[in-house]
């Protein structure tokens, strides 16, 4: 009887005492054998809800899963809690490969997982239709509607996996999917009569910020100080394109920001070596577009910052989503600016869906209104204000901040190098603009590399004009002017 029990599994294998809100109404649905679709926020605890009916049916349990590293994380996790288990994927050798396929067909594993793409394999086909698969289990299901053409088209080939086998449930998950969305994903998969759990998409520890940008300048200067306020704390800065990230990561090297970049254009091993720094905490900030994050187990990531305004809510949602899953306090920064939508519509064409999806999404940016309130709108969920974002918390990173330094701080900074300038009867043209200040400001160097390091300076003007700017910035004055410069309205 207890090995039946979901209860006696959850504390057995996992060591909870109790299950989250919605687990166990879907592990009861997944038991009687009934086609399911759940929409768990990230961090809801999806993995318990399919694993402890695979631990209770006799069978096996076939987990699609769109990235390696979740696939590795959750078997590694299973197997260390003596639950064999399996992932077949390209980065296996060989000699790895045949090893798993002969276990599987002696039937040693109780969960194999594996990427959409697998299902291309006729040796996988023909190895898993002589097993006995009790449960299959389709994750971030959302790529089968909204990505399935553009970010995994083979999950429109789900359905000749399923048709194999007819008595076999079907547990479909994703962290977001709208009213449209769900239909899609239900007739995709072709699900019969699905149960369809949904959880509130509110997240009360997420703080969001839109940040409204007027030039590249105010961009970049907030996004080294939002780096700066969140040291040493892990990270992730989204960006529209894959150009973008490794702009922005070399960007960031001027400053000494450490950071790695990634996109669907590298190498799998390139990427494979990201994602495991990042996930062991090795590397703490990384600068990616869309590709990077679904299936990343990093529960402690404290701030997202879009750079670049996302193609939709659902991305957007997905994206900040992934900070705070250990429910502790965590930031949402989206650096918005006109450029950016330039981009999107350069990137979304003449799709008219997707530029309706896009500009609701503006919409919520643009507006004077919760954020939070906005996009669970989109969802479909009433709410009052979230108390949480920029617009119920009545403050705004001080976009006009660089406005309010041009206007005082950084004239008298300027005043005082005229000064110097006349001090030492320098006749060459005052060569400094309003935005070298700021990075001046911003970087308070304290050597010639770090000044080389400022856009806009070489060395002619390091000739001329380092020691006088070091000795300006050593005045006890400054250190005052460095505390205004970071203080919110």
């Amino acid at each position: 009887m207890k090995k039946t029990n979901p209860h006696f599994i959850l504390n057995k294998y996992f060591g909870y005492k109790s299950f989250r809100p919605g687990q166990l109404k879907i592990i009861n649905n997944i038991l009687d054998k009934k086609d399911s679709l759940s929409i768990l926020p990230t961090g809801g605890g999806k993995s318990i809800c399919f694993q402890i009916p695979g631990l209770i049916f006799s069978g096996i349990t076939l987990v699609i899963s769109p990235l390696v590293s979740l696939m590795k994380d959750q078997v590694d996790n299973l197997n260390s809690k003596d639950i064999r288990s399996c992932y077949l994927s390209g980065l296996l050798s060989k000699s790895q490969t045949n090893t798993t396929y002969d276990l599987i067909k002696l039937n040693k594993f109780k969960f194999i997982y594996i990427a959409p793409e697998r299902l291309k394999s006729k040796r996988f086909i023909k190895v898993i239709s002589k097993i006995y698969i009790s449960l299959i289990v389709i994750d971030e299901a959302h790529c089968i509607s909204q990505w399935g053409d553009s970010f995994r088209p083979i999950y429109k080939q789900i359905t000749n996996l399923t048709k194999q086998f007819i008595n076999c449930p079907i547990a479909a998950f994703t962290a977001t999917a709208n009213k449209k969305v769900q239909t899609d994903i239900c007739n995709s998969l072709n699900l019969i009569n699905p149960y369809i759990y949904y959880q509130s998409f509110k997240r009360t520890n997420l703080d969001i910020e839109i940040i409204n940008c007027h030039n590249q300048t105010i961009k970049n200067i907030s996004l080294i100080r939002i780096i700066k306020e969140h040291q040493n704390e892990i990270g992730i800065i989204y960006c529209s394109t894959r150009k973008t990230t490794k702009k922005l990561h070399d960007f960031l090297n001027l400053f000494n920001i450490d950071s790695s970049f990634y996109h669907a254009g590298l190498d799998k091993e390139k990427k494979q070596n990201i994602q495991v720094s990042f996930s062991t905490g090795h590397k703490k900030l990384i600068i990616a577009t869309n590709a990077f994050g679904m299936g990343i187990d990093v529960s402690n990531i404290r701030y997202v910052i879009h750079y670049q305004i996302p193609s939709n809510i659902e991305n957007y949602y997905q994206e900040i989503g992934r900070a705070g899953r250990d429910n502790q306090p965590s930031y949402c920064y989206a650096l918005y600016s006109k450029n950016d939508e330039k981009i999107q519509y350069q990137l979304l064409k003449t799709n008219k869906e997707k530029i309706e999806d896009f500009e609701s999404l503006k919409l919520i940016f643009k507006s004077n209104q919760c954020r939070t309130k906005g996009i669970l709108k989109y969802f479909g969920e009433k709410s009052i204000d979230c108390k949480n974002c920029d617009y119920c918390k009545k403050i705004r990173y001080k976009s006009q901040l660089m406005i309010h330094i041009s206007n005082h701080e950084i004239e008298f900074l300027r005043k005082l190098l005229v000064i110097k300038k006349n001090n030492l009867n320098l006749s060459r043209k005052f060569p400094i603009t309003d935005t070298l200040l700021i990075y001046i400001a911003l970087i308070n160097p304290r050597d010639i590399k770090q000044f080389i390091s400022i856009p806009g300076i070489g060395l002619g003007f390091i000739n001329v004009w380092y020691t006088p700017i070091q000795q300006i910035l050593a005045w006890k004055w400054y250190n005052t002017f460095l505390v205004l410069i970071h203080v919110r309205e």
